[in-house]
């Protein structure tokens, strides 16, 4: 099974997201950051490495806080293909519109900040449900969400 993480980064009413360039499936589309878990990785630490890399925060793995877990099936008697750990991350120790660098790295994407509860069209549609949990993480525990793909 592959492990991802995405994660929110938010300074209300805004919220962190990333323009994709890749998978070529989500190019152009915005989606939270993230990314593949790389070897003995926790959830935790990957998220902070993936912030790191694609928009230049440094966010400590202590800071991130996990509202959902995504688990993708083929079937519903199939063992799950891959799991995406869900993180948000109250930005409080500054300015979140001066720390952050949209063009960090392009190769991942353009990042932009957008209002959370004003949504563009073209975020993942995900996002549409994911974001607003995220905000609301505090009034339920973490829960694991069952998908059925076709990938």
């Amino acid at each position: 099974m592959i492990h991802y993480t995405l994660g929110f980064v938010f300074q209300k009413p805004f919220v962190l997201l990333l323009r994709k360039v890749r998978p070529v499936y989500h190019s152009g589309q915005l989606n939270g950051v993230g990314g593949k878990m790389e070897g003995n990785e926790s959830p935790c630490t990957c998220m902070t490495r993936e912030c790191r890399e694609e928009v230049g925060l440094d966010i400590e793995h202590t800071k991130w806080n996990n509202f959902t877990r995504l688990k993708g099936y083929k079937t519903r008697h199939d063992r799950p293909t891959w799991t995406i750990h869900c993180f948000y991350h109250h930005y409080g120790s500054g300015d979140l519109f001066e720390d952050y660098d949209p063009d960090y790295n392009l190769n991942e994407g353009h990042a932009e900040i957008v209002r959370a509860d004003q949504l563009p069209s073209d975020v993942l549609p995900n996002l549409h449900w994911l974001i607003p949990m995220a905000l609301e993480a505090n009034i339920f525990t973490p829960c694991e969400i069952r998908l059925l793909t076709n990938d």
